[in-house]
C-alpha cells in the first residue's frame, strides 16, 4: 500500500511548493544565479524578521535570493519519474516506499541549508532540525533497504497462484485475456466474432452478402431446400436538409 502512495506524495509535494512562490515565502539567502527571485514581499520578510543563516553568511534584503521551492518542487517531480520507471523491478514489498525516504530526505537535506526561515539546532554549523530529521530518514531508509534486499535476494515478489476448485470458478466468469500465475492457468486468448474487422474486398469483386445473395437464388431457383436467412435492410439515403427538418 505505500508502494502505491509514496509516488503521489511526491506529485502532491513537488505541487504544494508552489503555495510558497505564491506566498513568498520559504526561500533562501543571496544568490547570484541567474534564476534568483527578488520582490518586494522578500524584501519586507528579510528586514522585518528574523533570519536564520549559517555563521558568517551575511543576509542582503535588496539582493535576489534562492527560489527553495523550485528546488524541491524539481526535486519531487525528478523523483517521481525515476520511481515510477522502477516500479516494475522493485525487489520486494515497501522497496518504493524505501526509496521515497531516501531521494525526498537526501534533497530536503540540502535544500534546507539554504532556507532562511529553518528552526536552527547547532547554529555555530548550520544544523537545522529539518535537516536532521532528512538525514535520518536516508540513514533509516538505506539501512533497511540494505538489509531486506539481501534477505528477499532469492524470494520471488509474486507467487504463483493455487488454482483449486473455488478459482477455477472464478476463472470461467472472467471475460478477456485476463491469467493467473501458475501452470495451465492462462486463459485462452480472447476471439472477436468473426468477420467484425473484414478487410475491405479490392474494386471490381463482388462482397461477402452478394455471393450469398446469389447461392441463395440459385438454390431456390434449383428446387433445393429454402434457406431462411436475415433480410438484408438497405440503407435509406436521406439529404441533410430533410434531416433537419425531421
Amino acid at each position: 500500500m505505500f508502494d502505491l502512495t509514496a509516488m503521489g506524495f511526491l506529485i502532491g509535494q513537488g505541487c504544494g511548493r508552489w503555495g510558497n512562490f505564491f506566498n513568498q515565502e520559504a526561500f533562501g539567502c543571496n544568490t547570484t544565479l541567474p534564476w534568483g527571485m527578488y520582490s518586494e514581499a522578500t524584501r519586507n520578510y528579510l528586514m522585518g524578521s528574523t533570519v536564520t543563516a549559517q555563521k558568517g553568511v551575511v543576509i542582503d534584503p535588496n539582493l535576489p535570493v534562492h527560489p527553495t521551492f523550485l528546488y524541491e518542487s524539481i526535486w519531487c517531480f525528478v523523483g517521481f519519474a525515476l520511481l515510477y520507471f522502477y516500479r516494475k523491478k522493485r525487489k520486494f514489498n515497501g522497496d518504493i516506499t524505501l526509496r521515497y525516504l531516501i531521494w525526498y530526505g537526501a534533497g530536503r537535506f540540502w535544500i534546507e541549508a539554504l532556507r532562511t526561515d529553518s528552526l536552527m539546532l547547532v547554529p555555530s554549523i548550520g544544523l537545522r532540525v529539518s535537516q536532521l530529521v532528512a538525514g535520518l530518514a536516508v540513514i533509516v531508509g538505506l539501512a533497511l533497504e540494505i538489509y531486506l534486499t539481501r534477505k528477499d535476494k532469492d524470494k520471488p515478489l509474486m507467487v504463483p497462484l493455487a488454482l483449486n476448485a473455488d478459482n477455477r470458478a472464478k476463472k470461467k466468469k472472467l471475460d478477456g485475456p485476463i491469467a493467473f500465475f501458475g501452470p495451465e492457468s492462462s486463459l485462452p486468448r480472447f476471439r472477436l466474432p468473426h468477420g467484425i474487422f473484414e478487410k475491405r474486398p479490392p474494386r471490381g469483386t463482388k462482397r461477402r452478402g452478394e455471393i450469398l445473395d446469389e447461392n441463395l437464388a440459385r438454390q431456390q431457383k434449383n428446387g433445393k431446400q429454402k434457406i431462411f436467412a436475415p433480410k438484408r435492410k438497405k440503407a435509406l439515403a436521406i439529404p441533410a436538409f430533410f434531416a433537419i427538418l425531421f
